[in-house]
């Protein structure tokens, strides 16, 4: 809430008495037009100091998170696979002689939750990788949760964007030789 009074009534006031300033400047003599005149210079330049050293403070991290415009630091997630399975969806639509066949690669898994089990589904693509792991517990779905940003530099502009958009990493680490790769040719 503060951010967005600072962003929204502070450059209003300054605006009202820049528009203060103009109006009086008008009405002066031409020496006092000039005084005025370097006043308002003066004024803006030292608007943009204060702005851009607000902009640093709401950036930095030493501001509690509501406030603050820096990225959130990424976490991890771990949970222990049950199943794990690659299927894929074979679509397509045919239409007076031209067509198209699309197919979708899902990842489909079953994870421990609580006393039972929950069904997952994940679509493939590049932030998904299968990791054959020597590990003794070695069949665990390792989540990166990453947060994106709706500003282009990497930082979180909460009042604009709300939430935080997630782009997540999944790594499913599964035991040695329990991949297998089928190919089917017709």
């Amino acid at each position: 809430m503060l951010t967005l009074i600072l962003m929204v009534v502070i450059p209003w006031i300054v605006f009202y008495l820049l528009y203060r300033v103009w109006a009086r400047w008008r009405t002066r003599e031409p020496q006092e037009r000039e005084e005025v005149g370097c006043f308002a210079v003066i004024t803006v330049f030292l608007w943009l100091i204060a702005g851009v050293v607000i902009g640093y403070i709401l950036a930095s991290d030493s501001l509690p998170k509501y406030l603050s415009l820096a990225k959130p630091p990424a976490h991890d997630v771990r949970t222990s696979l049950v199943a794990l399975r690659q299927r894929s969806d074979l679509d397509g639509s045919f239409f007076l002689g031209s067509g198209r066949i699309g197919t979708n690669h899902y990842y489909s898994y079953w994870y421990v939750d609580g006393p039972g089990f929950r069904h997952g589904l994940l679509r493939d693509g590049p932030n998904v990788l299968v990791v054959e792991d020597v590990a003794p517990e070695s069949a665990y779905l390792q989540q990166n949760v990453i947060p994106a940003s709706c500003v282009p530099d990497g930082y979180e502009l909460w009042v604009l964007c709300g939430e935080p958009r997630l782009t997540d990493e999944y790594e499913f680490h599964i035991p040695p030789g329990s991949l297998l790769q089928e190919f089917e040719l017709q």
